[in-house]
């Protein structure tokens, strides 16, 4: 199962589309950041991780307009299955 904004959507509950293109960036973002910490490619990702961008982008909408956050839950299972020496 690849990551889409449909599956972004029905996890959060989401049956507008107001917000489509915000949440498409931080799909987008997520992944990235998934992939520069982990050094796996997003192809190659396990439903943990998924799980991890999934609950990253669900904080990241519930705490717009705030103070830039990232969720730590998520940053956690990233460094977990980092294929990179984590410093």
């Amino acid at each position: 199962m690849e990551l889409n904004l449909q599956i972004i959507k029905q996890s959060l509950n989401i049956d507008y589309s107001d917000n489509d293109d915000y949440l498409e960036l931080l799909l987008d973002a997520s992944i990235e950041r998934a992939e520069s910490i982990t050094g796996i490619d997003r192809l190659d990702f396990n439903s943990e991780l998924k799980m991890a961008i999934i609950s990253d982008i669900g904080f990241a909408f519930e705490n717009r307009g705030n103070e830039a956050e990232v969720q730590n839950n998520s940053i956690k299972v990233f460094r977990k299955h980092s294929k990179r020496a984590m410093l």
